[in-house]
């Protein structure tokens, strides 16, 4: 069930904005020789290959610095496929763009879009009821239809009634996270990265084994990496480059095997020649093979910093951030995908620029996990960490407005109502229950709008 928590909160939000943990980017995503990203404030930025309008600024011209894409600032979320990219807004709408359409088109009517992953040349979008909606060209069933039946969908059409909670495409596969936590793929299997070693292809979804703890899955065309709420990695398919991190280079495995036997991975990401991650204490690892043929065979850490925070990539270069909101890249940068100004390549990642974390207006959380940051108090007050239940989190900053109180005042009584939180120890249930109960009594809680604007919880 999710849940939405909104708190608009007076003259103290910005004690929280200071270190919030990959909140200085909405969404951030590489492909092929170019890099896109949705800034806090909602603008949309681009940069790298642009020879047929990839960027969607309106031309045909290559940018070597993230460069905006027209003037709007609700963009919620970005895809890059191989020569198009679709995003979508604050308002549920779709848009599109590569080819014909040099800046953001926007396809079809609806209003309820919450995420979408690009391919080759096919998309997967899940609405925000967790229905998958498929369109593009379906030539191995990457749109989970016999292709003997739908050859090509030019607009979204609803691909089964199961319901899921992640996505994710390359080439012409597809692989999904269904919302009782069950992994399911179905596409081109040459490779046996549908984990599977009975068929080259799967025009139906196909569930891989028989868990239901799955949290994640990323993609390459040749092979696969997913993610389980343990936080332990598993991988499978092709391994020619050591991406698979079992030790040896070469050969085709279609069973997942955990990778190091190791948990506490966060983020990650499977490009052409190599697996790069990021794990819960910040550090930054890879494995594969680097640009000057370099074999890792196992997950080898790059350097020693500890505030590496999320790591993309779906080409042959790599995009990591850092909790502070700078943006490193390295790998090939032959189109300036890096967006630091050159073609250079790389094998370490280098630093390409930083943007502002400062969050003063209406911000919406999308992690599973949130730390204020620094909190008022000694017990790290305010956490949310329950991945199965709450997954959004939105703060609203209200200063400025009409009615503000000193600071030593406001502090002093949001101490006191997080202290609450801290004596329940995070127990889910009666916190959700007081929750529930503090809109029951919305006229004591208006007594005391000047410290809270608003605070409710909406349930769906």
């Amino acid at each position: 069930m999710k849940r939405i928590f909104y708190s608009f909160i007076l003259g103290i939000a910005f004690f929280a904005v200071q270190e919030l943990n990959a909140q200085c980017y909405k969404a951030l995503d590489a492909c092929t020789s170019r890099t896109a990203m949705i800034k806090y404030d909602g603008t949309l930025w681009a940069w790298g290959q642009n020879d047929i309008g990839q960027l969607g600024d309106s031309t045909t011209i290559g940018k070597l610095i993230p460069t905006q894409v027209g003037l709007d600032t609700d963009w919620k979320c970005i895809s890059i496929g191989y020569n198009y990219s679709v995003a979508i807004k604050n308002n549920g709408t779709l848009w599109f763009w590569g080819g014909t359409f040099k800046s953001p088109t926007q396809l079809g009517t609806s209003t309820d879009w919450d995420t979408v992953s690009t391919a080759l040349s096919h998309t997967l979008g899940l609405k925000k009821d967790g229905s998958i909606w498929a369109w593009g060209t379906n030539s191995y069933g990457e749109l989970g239809v016999n292709p003997s039946v739908i050859l090509n969908l030019e607009i979204p059409t609803r691909m089964g009634e199961a319901y899921w909670s992640r996505i994710n495409t390359h080439d012409n596969l597809s692989f999904g996270v269904r919302q009782d936590g069950t992994l399911w793929a179905w596409g081109r299997n040459f490779w046996k990265n549908l984990a599977d070693t009975t068929s080259d292809r799967y025009y139906n979804p196909k569930q891989v084994g028989i868990d239901h703890d799955w949290k994640d899955v990323v993609c390459w065309q040749t092979y696969t990496l997913a993610l389980k709420k343990d936080g332990s990695l598993w991988g499978w398919g092709s391994n020619y480059s050591g991406q698979l991190a079992n030790g040896t280079s070469g050969g085709l495995f279609g069973i997942p095997k955990k990778i190091n036997e190791e948990t506490g991975w966060k983020s990650v990401a499977a490009s052409g020649e190599g697996s790069v991650a990021v794990k819960n204490d910040g550090s930054l690892w890879f494995w594969g093979t680097d640009i000057n043929r370099k074999e890792y065979l196992y997950p080898t850490q790059i350097g020693t910093d500890l505030d590496w925070d999320h790591v993309v990539s779906r080409g042959f270069h790599y995009i990591a951030t850092k909790k502070d909101g700078s943006l490193y890249a390295w790998g090939y940068n032959h189109q300036g995908g890096f967006g630091n100004g050159t073609k250079t390549n790389s094998s370490l990642p280098q630093f390409s620029f930083a943007v502002n974390c400062t969050i003063t207006r209406l911000q919406e959380f999308t992690e599973e996990y949130l730390q204020v940051y620094p909190n008022p108090s000694v017990e790290g007050l305010f956490r949310i960490q329950n991945s199965d239940e709450v997954l959004k989190f939105i703060l609203s900053n209200t200063l400025g407005g009409s009615k503000k109180l000193p600071q030593k005042r406001a502090l002093l009584i949001f101490r006191l109502i997080l202290q609450v939180f801290i004596s329940l120890k995070y127990n889910t249930r009666i916190t959700q229950w007081l929750l529930i109960n503090l809109l029951r009594v919305k006229e004591f809680l208006l007594r005391m709008i000047w410290v809270l604007n608003v605070f409710k919880i909406v349930q769906k």
